[in-house]
């Protein structure tokens, strides 16, 4: 009799709190925006179980909704990099070795950057906002995917089946997103849950 497989504690913390994040502002008991300011930096109570701001917006509210919005800023700025990012990193992954250097010494540059950086120079530019952020966010994590997909795939090109493949005339977009990019997702999948 085969054991049933338990999931690990941090996979069950981790979709808790997904979906708290996806649906907790309808569990909202204030509105996050409203002001009451004769209600101003109460303690927690029924009405504020997290208690009040210095303008009377309820914490616990507003809690709830940031972690909406912040969690919708991390999905679409995750599929924008896993999609734009390893699209990028097929590409120039087979590129040839003159242009490899140029664009390794220019990924390396921004990659050199810490990702608080990007926010920082993005919101002195375009002040802050969830778009600042979004942007800020996606940049700062893009080059980095883009690296990753163009080492696997380097490797990956450097085997034998792919050159097999090339001598049989099988086309470029066919290598590299059929086999290229079927072989390199485990890894790829890996080395992006690992950090």
């Amino acid at each position: 009799m085969q054991k049933k497989r338990k999931l690990p504690i941090y996979a069950v913390l981790s979709i808790a709190f997904l979906i708290f994040c996806s649906t907790g502002f309808l569990l909202a008991p204030n509105d996050p925006k409203a002001l009451t300011l004769e209600a101003k930096l109460l303690s927690p109570c029924m009405s504020y179980p997290f208690g009040t701001d210095e303008l009377g917006r309820c914490i616990f509210s507003r809690i709830l909704m940031g972690g909406y919005v912040t969690l919708g800023m991390a999905l679409c700025s995750a599929a924008i990099v896993a999609v734009a990012g390893t699209a990028a990193g097929l590409l120039l992954g087979h590129a040839g070795s003159g242009k490899r250097v140029v664009v390794d010494s220019a990924i390396n540059a921004a990659t050199a950057i810490p990702p608080i950086a990007y926010l920082v120079i993005f919101n002195g530019i375009w002040g802050n906002s969830i778009p600042t952020m979004m942007v800020a966010l996606t940049a700062s994590l893009i080059l980095r995917m883009v690296k990753l997909v163009k080492t696997l795939t380097e490797i990956e090109m450097g085997k034998a089946y792919i050159m097999c493949m090339v001598s049989s005339g099988a086309t470029k977009n066919g290598i590299l997103f059929a086999h290229v990019l079927e072989s390199s997702s485990a890894s790829i999948s890996t080395k992006i849950v690992l950090r």
